[in-house]
């Protein structure tokens, strides 16, 4: 078992730093191009950061194991936002801001909407996979509008991780030989440590004797998550509270429409009865959680981060215990 689990720590640990050399290859490319860096902040950065969901989702289309496939993101999405968005209100100084939140959180919320509904309706196949991926860029298309009218969007978004440097300070000159190198490099990393995440999860599933789709709402969640939790928690030390927020939230949406869209277009993944019954319905009620108190004059604060983690908590037991009966 300890050999599984190193196995697993070193998968997401180079899962984690493929990730970060394609981001960096993608921010060298928008630098070399001369492309406005609002659209690193408004595309580039959600779509980086959900590799690691969308490595390891994808590999288990390809592999058979379709429950992890809409686990892993459905599970990212309640750790994002019970554990991660409420240790950011917790830790934060501020509170988060009711038309900020209605901007960036009511996408979110029509993101998951629209996941639960073709869930409801049956497996997520091609057709799913396709208004998945066109809601996903629908709204991509209007987050870069969006950023572009307010210049001050561009300079909030930091690259994905603490503390990385800018594509300028890359060791020798940076250009196209560099950025094709940390894409080729990172896509290689990315794509073999999905496969041996997922490996390993599914083998520590089997020698603990739990479902893959406990495996994929736990373990594997909380792995593919850890680039926004060190990405929120770098932008919330430096005082930007509203970026450590929107980094949350952005990645729900990505995960909801880009991560589970390609999936299914790269194969069938079967909707169970616990997906329909528990999965979808517990994650609607993470991402509620935050509008909970509008329009009392009230905003998310500590409070409503004390109660994301705790949920979060309860929410992990019940896995534990609970889930079964939603399984055949």
């Amino acid at each position: 078992m300890t050999i599984l689990f190193l196995k697993f720590a070193f998968g997401v640990w180079l899962l984690i730093a493929g990730s970060d050399w394609f981001t960096r290859a993608a921010a060298l490319v928008t630098e070399l191009t001369g492309w406005p860096r609002v659209l690193m902040g408004a595309v580039l950065i959600g779509l980086t950061t959900n590799l690691p969901e969308m490595a390891v989702s994808l590999s288990a289309v390809w592999t058979g194991h379709g429950a992890i496939a809409l686990a892993n993101p459905t599970g990212s999405n309640i750790v994002n936002t019970g554990l991660i968005l409420g240790l950011c209100l917790v830790l934060g100084r501020g509170r988060m801001e009711e038309e900020w939140l209605r901007a960036h959180g009511i996408p979110m919320l029509f993101a998951a909407l629209l996941l639960y509904l073709l869930a409801l309706w049956g497996d997520i196949a091609a057709l799913s996979g396709l208004i998945l991926l066109g809601a996903c860029a629908v709204y991509m298309i209007l987050t870069f509008h969006h950023a572009r009218r307010d210049p001050s969007l561009a300079a909030a978004w930091p690259v994905p991780g603490p503390e990385r440097e800018a594509p300028s300070t890359v060791r020798g000159e940076p250009g196209w030989p560099t950025a094709v190198t940390l894409a080729v490099i990172g896509g290689a990393a990315v794509l073999i440590s999905g496969q041996w995440v997922l490996d390993s999860s599914i083998a520590i599933a089997r020698y603990w004797q739990i479902s893959e789709a406990v495996i994929g709402l736990t373990l594997i969640a909380a792995g593919t998550s850890l680039p926004e939790l060190a990405t929120a928690l770098s932008a919330l030390r430096k005082g930007h509270h509203d970026t450590s927020l929107g980094i949350v939230l952005g990645s729900n949406i990505y995960n909801a429409l880009g991560v589970v869209g390609l999936s299914g277009l790269a194969g069938v993944i079967p909707v169970t009865a616990a997906n329909r019954l528990y999965d979808l319905p517990v994650m609607m009620f993470f991402l509620l959680v935050p509008f909970l108190g509008m329009g009392r004059t009230r905003q998310p604060g500590k409070t409503t981060g004390l109660v994301l983690v705790c949920a979060y908590g309860v929410y992990t037991y019940s896995l534990f215990t609970l889930y079964g009966i939603f399984e055949p």
